[in-house]
């Protein structure tokens, strides 16, 4: 799951999820996530691309912040192989 809980001054970074892992099978148009926006995915499943971010005005600081929640998560914690990796 992604829940974006910040966004100030950004453009990009949108959310695109494909049935292939060549980004050749897109399963929904990009999407941005706003703030108290989230999206739940199979990420073991498919494949998930997030578009270029940057500053929509340079003179003012860029923020967001995205809480990512996984399961299983473990093997991240410790260093070892997914134990669901993509077939």
């Amino acid at each position: 799951m992604l829940l974006c809980v910040n966004r100030e001054n950004t453009i990009g970074s949108a959310n695109q999820f494909h049935g292939s892992l060549d980004g050749e099978d897109p399963l929904c148009e990009p999407r941005v996530l706003q703030h108290g926006e989230g999206v739940f995915f199979k990420d073991n499943e498919l494949f998930h691309y997030v578009t270029p971010g940057g500053q929509e005005s340079p003179e003012v600081d860029m923020k967001r912040t995205l809480i990512l929640m996984h399961w299983p998560g473990e093997h991240y914690l410790v260093g070892a192989t997914n134990p669901k990796p993509i077939s």
